[in-house]
């Protein structure tokens, strides 16, 4: 729902703790997605293949890890208007391996 048309876009990252016992999350940006007309309903997909192969290179053992869904304004310098928008869990799929 978005009644003032605000434009919008969603990021998703993989956040994680870098190691047991860490504290500071990090964030591997999974993708974004902007809507347009901003008041309709939409869905994406999204690769996440390239930020799981950057989280296992992330070197020792991550751990904690989420998905984190991040809405921001495209026009950043505008205010928020009432926008509010459902994620549904996502559905993982397997991406076939490159012969």
């Amino acid at each position: 729902h978005n009644p003032e048309m605000t434009p919008f876009q969603i990021l998703a990252y993989l956040s994680y703790l870098p190691a047991a016992g860490q504290i500071e999350r990090k964030n591997i940006l999974i993708g974004n997605v902007g809507f347009y007309p901003p008041d309709r309903p939409a869905g994406a997909v999204l690769r996440a293949s390239t930020a799981f192969h950057e989280l296992e290179k992330a070197g020792s053992k991550p751990t904690d890890v989420r998905l984190l869904v991040e809405l921001r304004r495209i026009h950043e310098a505008k205010p928020w208007t009432p926008v509010e928008v459902t994620v549904t869990p996502p559905k993982w799929r397997d991406q076939p391996s490159p012969p």
